[in-house]
């Protein structure tokens, strides 16, 4: 059994209330996490355009030099290696034979050009300058690239122990990586910066790294002829570099809660950080038309995001005490609609609040026998001093959380016990009835006469079909001892 009130209703209330507030505060963490990894998505974004744009200058500044060395450079003395082996042209091929001449390795598999040498040394002198100016120190991520020419010059001295230009995907299949070279005049009068970066190439498996890398291309142009370019500078990001770059943006307050990958136009991917598995909430900044960066957080990270926790808190302690005053001010109203005021018992409005269950109730109805000789002959005060202290005797009987006393009306009450066992109701209807007829009633010196006649039932159908059939019980009781009135 449990009492029907307008708690019901203050439950409901509250209950949506709370929900309505953690989802404001759930969607409020989401907000403030997804700034924060927006912010750390666009510093990296900055950081990798900044990156391309410094190939872009290093590329022109290596045009421009090479324009400059070709028009007054006849001829260039050098030694052209040859490497039997592996059918080879170049220099800086082994780690036996380096010169200090060149500051990085060129592998061809064609006779060296004076035009190549003289792009080579135009490359190592605009290198030398940025390295002195800007303090550059990724050597081995950056390279020029021919593929029209067949070669490869990077710009750290590689043996062919370590790499060889036989296994570069990118002279030998070079039309999964490359689109047509842009005209130098179109190239530098192209206003969109990530339009630009199309020329990247999508990601790839790096064989000298060992992992999944993309390569940035800026070009290398020949002015004097058809303003077509005759290599391309290229720079390698691969999946640990890319970390190493993301770190320093990383917010302390998501370092373990949020991955970030980097995609390509074919849906290839490179996991930069985190495990990028899971995501419940994705950030996304277009890098270029080819390359996308996707930030994301999980629903834990929500959940127990301090902008969640802090929010849910002061909500459940203000609501907290919202609930409590209004359900105690229910509560009061209530119990004073549904209270006896004489006995301070329930009345029968309760039974409007109560939902009983049948078989599993036991009800008793009582009769206080002669109650209106009482009245009549000594007042109604001293009628109100006999059922007060049979509703005290009553309370003191039953059990005070499980079973209902009800003044019923006049001298009539009804107790509602919470027990399937008719037995044992009996037992403390009898036990009530002997207690009353033993008690002293006194007025005047004078002791009353008071008992009860009761009827007992279990709950079937409705209340009152209940209550009508433990009536007859009792009247048949007051017939047989013969104490009407």
């Amino acid at each position: 059994m449990k009492i029907k009130s307008k708690n019901i209703i203050l439950n409901t209330i509250t209950s949506l209330i709370f929900v309505f507030f953690l989802l404001m505060a759930f969607y409020f963490s989401l907000a403030k996490n997804i700034d924060i990894i927006k912010n750390m998505s666009m510093k990296f974004d900055n950081l990798l355009l900044q990156t391309f744009m410094d190939n872009e200058r290093i590329a022109d500044a290596i045009t421009v030099r090479y324009f400059e060395n070709i028009n007054k450079i006849d001829k260039v003395k050098i030694n052209r290696n040859y490497d039997h082996v592996k059918d080879i042209y170049g220099f800086n091929l082994r780690k036996d034979h380096m010169t200090a001449s060149y500051m990085g390795t060129l592998q061809s598999d064609t006779p060296i050009s004076d035009s190549i040498i003289i792009l080579i040394k135009s490359t190592d002198e605009v290198m030398s300058e940025v390295n002195q100016i800007a303090g550059y120190s990724e050597k081995n991520n950056r390279y020029l690239l021919s593929v029209e020419r067949g070669f490869i010059y990077t710009l750290a001295k590689i043996s062919l122990k370590d790499y060889s230009i036989d296994n570069l995907a990118m002279l030998t299949h070079a039309g999964r990586y490359f689109t047509s070279p842009p005209d130098y005049y179109k190239r530098k009068i192209e206003k969109e910066l990530r339009y630009k970066g199309m020329t990247s190439t999508n990601i790839y498996h790096d064989v000298l790294s060992n992992e999944d890398a993309y390569s940035i291309t800026s070009f290398v142009y020949s002015l004097t002829n058809n303003n077509m370019p005759i290599a391309m500078l290229m720079y390698d990001h691969n999946q640990s570099e890319l970390k190493n770059l993301l770190t320093p943006f990383i917010d302390k307050r998501l370092e373990n809660d949020f991955s970030m990958q980097l995609t390509d136009s074919k849906g290839k991917a490179i996991c930069i950080y985190g495990d990028c598995k899971h995501l419940f909430k994705q950030y996304i900044v277009k890098l270029s038309e080819n390359h996308t960066i996707i930030s994301g957080i999980y629903f834990g990270t929500v959940v127990k995001s301090v902008y969640f926790i802090i929010p849910m808190l002061i909500v459940v302690f203000f609501m907290g005490m919202a609930y409590t005053y209004i359900r105690k001010y229910i509560n009061s109203n209530v119990r004073d609609i549904i209270t006896d005021p004489l006995t301070g018992v329930y009345n029968r409005r309760i039974l409007d609040h109560l939902n009983l269950v049948e078989d599993r109730v036991v009800i008793a109805v009582f009769d206080c026998n002669k109650f209106k000789i009482i009245n009549d002959n000594y007042g109604h005060s001293v009628g109100d001093y006999v059922l007060k202290k049979i509703a005290s005797i009553m309370k003191s009987s039953v059990r005070v959380n499980n079973d209902y006393i009800i003044r019923t009306g006049g001298d009539e009450f009804l107790i509602i016990f919470n027990t399937n066992d008719i037995s044992v109701a009996e037992k403390v209807v009898t036990r009530i009835s002997h207690e009353v007829e033993n008690t002293e009633f006194i007025f005047d010196s004078e002791r009353l006469d008071v008992s009860l006649s009761y009827g007992i039932t279990t709950l079937k159908g409705n209340i009152e079909q209940s209550l009508q059939q433990a009536d007859i019980y009792m009247y048949h009781m007051k017939r047989n001892t013969n104490r009407d009135n």
